[in-house]
């Protein structure tokens, strides 16, 4: 079966299932009063655990069981292997719908976190790549469990706790993506471009970035010059990310765009230390998440199953039109609540739809290619 002939195949068609379903849902929840199980966990809580935690779970794992044979020339996973992976992690989110106990909550739905892990620690053993990548995946799986536990015990401040880790962790991994595999794509397609990131840029936006997260989580009033120097490095970098040829071809400009939304994630965070009622829609959250990660994810999933499936890494129209609709109800999200006060309204609706028509379109145009022989 050639859907699981490669890791990236069922965990990214289950990563764009999760970016159609999971907002849907949770919109029809606050909008049209949709019914789900909150004996155990509220909805609140599902729905940032799987737009978080579940997401990233599979695009994560397709993503690094994928590369981490390309990095050690080995193959990294058996069919039956992969089988029981993906068991783990549907059985993970019917879960956290079902809520049958804390007991089964706590001990399945952190599983597909821990296996990737487990893998990665032998993968990886004596591979240079073993520490940023199990650092990021230990960070997530501690701020997964820290979501789960507290939700269960209705700890708000300590849920936002594991939103703010998770976004520590994920920020390295976009970090790292973005100076090696946006300049490496770049270059490899435009090598007149030389696109590169001058050290001193790169140093002061991650020690700026990781510093202002850090100091979120203690909820240090030194966050706000930190966040300020984290966007404006970040902006600087973002520049020299693109080129004229790059800003042309939709494959490159998706993952750049992604990349934009970092500096306004930091922006917004020195806005709301200003002025609190900017914070309302939780528009810097959704600048990472929606906007960085999913712009990312989405230009990410669709370069992998082309090029991994021995096409040529060219976006079709239908494509650039995901791309569009993705990058409209990202912003949307961010901003709409900012201007109008309010973020339960038609334009979260219209915004939803929007960044999902995207994932939907990616489905598809992909799902029959990921069932098919490479070519």
């Amino acid at each position: 079966m050639h859907l699981l002939k490669d890791p990236f195949r069922p965990y990214f068609i289950l990563t764009a299932l999760v970016a159609i379903f999971v907002p849907m849902y949770f919109v029809g929840i606050l909008v049209n009063d949709y019914s789900i199980n909150e004996e155990l966990i509220s909805s609140f809580a599902w729905h940032g655990h799987e737009m978080v935690f579940g997401l990233t779970s599979a695009l994560v794992t397709g993503f690094l069981l994928t590369a981490s044979a390309k990095w050690t020339g080995k193959k990294t996973f058996t069919p039956a292997e992969l089988l029981l992976s993906l068991i783990l992690w549907i059985l993970a989110r019917v879960i956290l719908i079902a809520q049958p106990s804390s007991t089964i909550i706590m001990a399945i739905v952190p599983l597909p976190f821990i296996y990737i892990l487990i893998k990665m620690i032998i993968i990886l053993r004596g591979q240079r790549n073993i520490i940023p990548v199990c650092l990021v995946l230990s960070l997530l799986t501690t701020a997964n469990y820290l979501h789960l536990y507290n939700s269960l015990q209705s700890n708000q401040g300590m849920v936002e706790l594991s939103y703010k880790v998770a976004t520590f962790s994920l920020f390295i991994l976009l970090f790292i993506f973005s100076g090696k595999l946006i300049t490496f794509f770049s270059n490899n397609k435009f090598p007149q471009s030389k696109i590169s990131i001058a050290p001193f840029i790169n140093l002061a936006s991650i020690i700026f970035s990781l510093l202002s997260i850090v100091l979120l989580m203690l909820d240090s009033k030194y966050e706000l010059y930190t966040s300020i120097f984290a966007a404006i490095f970040l902006t600087a970098r973002t520049y020299q990310l693109v080129s004229r040829e790059t800003m042309k071809d939709p494959m490159l400009l998706i993952l750049n765009l992604g990349h934009v939304f970092l500096p306004i994630y930091f922006f917004l965070r020195f806005i709301i230390l200003f002025n609190e009622d900017f914070s309302i829609g939780r528009s810097d959250i959704h600048a990472f998440y929606a906007g960085g990660l999913g712009l990312i994810t989405l230009g990410m999933i669709t370069r992998v199953s082309l090029g991994h499936t021995g096409r040529k890494i060219l976006a079709s129209r239908w494509m650039i039109f995901a791309f569009a609709c993705t990058v409209l109800g990202a912003l949307l999200r961010v901003f709409h609540p900012i201007f109008l006060g309010d973020a339960i309204n038609i334009w979260l609706h219209t915004s939803m739809g929007f960044w999902t028509l995207g994932f939907i379109i990616y489905l598809f145009n992909f799902t029959k290619l990921l069932f098919s022989p490479r070519l």
